[in-house]
């Protein structure tokens, strides 16, 4: 494109600079930039102009982020800094320049990074070790307070959602309003005439798809370049095959074949014409791994002492090696193990590799008969389950044999605020034996806590019965305290009778809290855990950002005053195959969702029969707000008439959202205050009686029979999918080529049977038909 400069105005000859170190007055560009142009009559006077051209190129098909980001471990050209590390994917560098936050941001971007987005509690406290014993008096990161919203966001777009102490803004952000991070990692905003160094983020960058390209099994490929806030490009880009059919007209696109793909991008030029151009056409190959199977001969991933574990890998395709635990290769078949560690298999052919991982453990045992003067062999067992975690290394496995294992307050901390993650398992692991769940119990001895830990941890415990666990008066007093980052699994258990001793503190059994906590019960029972007479205000309390996954739980005879389950202030709680049945959830009901921005999911899971006979308490409760509760092909059950099935206050900010569920009331009646919620409750969903049997199955009649679905639901941002099994673990539909039902538990039948329900008001009789639309109503009076 040729750019001209006009001149008006001075005096005599102009002289013309461009940027480009042209001195015509006329020049020819064909890169994307700021063109400058500077005129200087014989008078001296200067006249000075700038012009942005944007260059559109042809659309280009790229792997996402899969080059890498722009600098790692190496200095970054010019720039006094240095290289903190990389961070799933991204790295990091700390710039060694004293800058007001704008400037700061302005040379983040500037360099073809961002200021450090700082809204993970596993990256703010990885960071923060990076850094804070280089320089001592904080760093700029990405937040900033956006006017136009009146609230704190990233300049990477992510929102900000964590303050220290949460105690939220220090100073209104019209007057402090950029984020840094202290030495001690907290998170505080700051007036705009501080300078100081900042970090910048590196994310990984797009890798361009070369011809005849090989992929494995499949690829998700991306079309760039959109058009964004941001950037210039695209308004639409679509993709056609190598016979010209359009074969996507979105960004990504996932290929399981061989592939020839042609891009067609359109875009609106700055003079309205529209152009449409076209990429070169991207021939790729899609090649399959080869199917690795790994056989361990020996029956058992546990060495005794002195054994051998015998693997041996097999593959359809390529040749297979194995790598041990040392990082040494062996290119053979089959591998003898002698020591604990993870063993890799590898089946490689020319294009594809395939691989799996084998922990091998040497376990730590303790029994009923052991002595902790032993050296935990199984001949030699601990007696305490408390001298296994202490001679445990990271990550071993302790295996409990059954018993009742009174140990008091389990301590996993090896210095301050450092624990050690152990696999706690009793005998459903060791030799499959199921009933030692109930026959292994560890008590809590009357303590506050059976389990305290307060910082990273990732222990799987398995295969027990927790209990003796009595509230006290510490507030965070509950069977089961976690916070900071301390992620654990709990599969395969029974926690029950644990109870209250009139204290009223916040939960009985489980109280997580703070981002990066992240926990996962999968088949757990809590059962009978306090009681009419002493409770404390909640069973299960969820706090600040924390995020835990029930997965085919049960919930009965637990007694709170406030509810079951809470979820508050940002937390978030996923129930999968959940059953709440005859649980005492008291003025909030069996679960809510408290304070802003928490949210609570049910997917095929149902709640019925709340113990409870206060007055106007729910079966779930919305408080505070911009709360969420999800209900998907769920089923939330008939409460008490003077009770309703869901308690709400007057905000106007909270929403229940619900697809294929069964809803015992309608959007009317069925919340205190329900013009106030936010109702997004489609045609999926059937109000009506959900007709349950006292154990929360189906009864044959239940509208719930055949009104879920098997596919993927989004709501919002984010998808789930519905599970394959019910709590039972049948296989859902059933019977199979029919719709799946709603609730935690599948019928055997297709359809529900037939039913009539007749209610009288004066002379009225009005008749209902059940799970069908497909009928003719018919009456007869004495024959006729």
């Amino acid at each position: 494109i040729n750019l001209t400069a006009n001149v008006t105005g001075g005096g005599g000859t102009n002289t013309f600079s461009w940027s480009n170190a042209s001195t015509a007055q006329t020049v020819g560009v064909a890169q994307t930039g700021d063109y400058i142009i500077e005129v200087t009559d014989n008078n001296t006077c200067v006249g000075k102009d700038t012009i942005d051209i944007y260059f559109q190129t042809a659309p280009q098909l790229v792997v996402n982020e899969a080059a890498g980001p722009l600098y790692t471990s190496s200095s970054i050209p010019g720039v006094t800094s240095k290289y903190l590390g990389s961070f799933v994917g991204h790295s990091y560098y700390l710039i060694e320049e004293n800058l007001t936050w704008p400037s700061a941001n302005a040379r983040a971007k500037n360099l073809g990074g961002d200021l450090i987005s700082l809204n993970n509690q596993n990256l703010r406290n990885w960071v923060l070790d990076q850094w804070s014993e280089v320089y001592c008096c904080g760093v700029w990161v990405g937040g900033y307070f956006d006017a136009q919203t009146n609230s704190f966001k990233y300049t990477n777009g992510d929102p900000f959602e964590y303050w220290s102490g949460d105690n939220g803004p220090n100073g209104p952000g019209s007057s402090h309003p950029y984020v840094y991070q202290t030495n001690s990692g907290g998170i505080y905003n700051r007036s705009a005439n501080e300078s100081r160094y900042f970090i910048v983020e590196f994310p990984s960058l797009d890798a361009p798809v070369t011809f005849n390209q090989a992929f494995c099994d499949s690829i998700e490929l991306k079309a760039k370049s959109f058009v964004s806030a941001d950037e210039p490009g695209f308004t639409e880009i679509y993709w056609t095959d190598a016979q010209g059919d359009t074969i996507n007209e979105t960004e990504y696109n996932t290929f399981y074949t061989d592939t020839d793909v042609t891009l067609h991008g359109m875009f609106v030029r700055s003079d309205g014409q529209t152009c449409d151009i076209s990429s070169t056409t991207y021939s790729f190959d899609v090649f399959n791994s080869p199917n690795l199977v790994v056989t361990n001969y020996s029956g058992t991933a546990d060495l005794l002492g002195g054994d051998t574990i015998v693997l041996v890998a097999t593959t359809d395709a390529g040749t297979v090696s194995w790598v041990d635990r040392a990082g040494t290769v062996t290119n053979n078949d089959t591998l003898f193990v002698t020591q604990p560690g993870i063993y890799t298999a590898k089946a490689t052919t020319a294009n594809c590799e395939s691989f799996e991982d084998i922990q091998v453990y040497e376990p730590i045992y303790v029994a009923k008969t052991g002595d902790n003067s032993n050296d935990g062999s199984f001949a030699n067992p601990y007696l305490t389950i408390q001298k296994g975690i202490d001679e445990a290394s990271e990550g071993q496995k302790i295996y409990v044999l059954p018993g009742t294992y009174i140990e008091g307050t389990l301590d996993f901390e090896i210095s301050s605020g450092v624990y050690k993650s152990v696999y706690l398992a009793s005998d459903l692991i060791r030799t499959g034996d199921s009933t030692a769940i109930a026959g292994t119990k560890i008590d809590a001895d009357a303590d506050q806590w059976l389990i305290n830990i307060q910082g990273q941890n990732s222990t799987t415990i398995q295969g027990f019965t927790l209990t003796g666990q009595e509230a006290g008066n510490d507030y965070i007093g509950a069977l089961i305290y976690l916070s900071n980052g301390a992620s654990l699994t709990f599969k395969d258990l029974i926690v029950r009778d644990n109870t209250s001793n009139n204290w009223t503190s916040e939960s009985q059994v489980v109280n997580a809290r703070n981002q990066g906590t992240n926990i996962v019960f999968d088949n757990v029972q809590f059962k009978d855990n306090s009681n009419s007479n002493s409770h404390s205000q909640l069973t299960v309390f969820l706090y600040d950002r924390c995020a835990v996954d029930f997965i085919n739980c049960t919930w009965e005879g637990n007694y709170s005053s406030q509810s079951v389950v809470r979820v508050q202030n940002y937390a978030t709680a996923y129930f999968e195959n959940n059953l709440f049945v005859d649980n005492y959830g008291g003025y909030w009901g069996i679960i809510d969702a408290h304070d802003s921005q928490s949210k609570v999911t049910l997917m095929n899971s149902s709640i019925v029969n709340n113990l409870s006979t206060e007055s106007s308490t729910g079966l779930v409760g919305i408080g505070g707000n911009t709360n969420t509760i999800e209900v998907i092909n769920s089923v939330l059950g008939t409460p008490a008439s003077n009770q309703e099935m869901i308690r709400n206050n007057s905000s106007t900010t909270n929403s229940f959202v619900a697809r294929n569920s069964v809803l015992s009331k309608d959007t009317a009646n069925g919340a205190t205050y329900p013009s106030k919620l936010i109702w997004d409750v489609d045609g999926s969903n059937i109000m009506s009686d959900p007709q349950l049997d006292t154990d929360g199955t189906l009864l044959a009649t239940s509208p719930a029979i055949g009104i879920a679905t098997k596919n993927p639901v989004t709501i919002g941002s984010t998808t789930y999918t519905p599970p394959l099994l019910d709590l039972a673990g049948v296989t859902r539909p059933d019977p199979a080529g029919s719709n799946p039902d709603a609730g935690a538990y599948e019928s055997d039948k297709a359809q529900g049977d037939l039913d009539i329900v007749l209610t009288q008001c004066a002379y009225l009789l009005e008749a209902t038909v059940l799970n069908t639309t497909n009928s003719t109503y018919s009456w007869t009076l004495n024959g006729t």
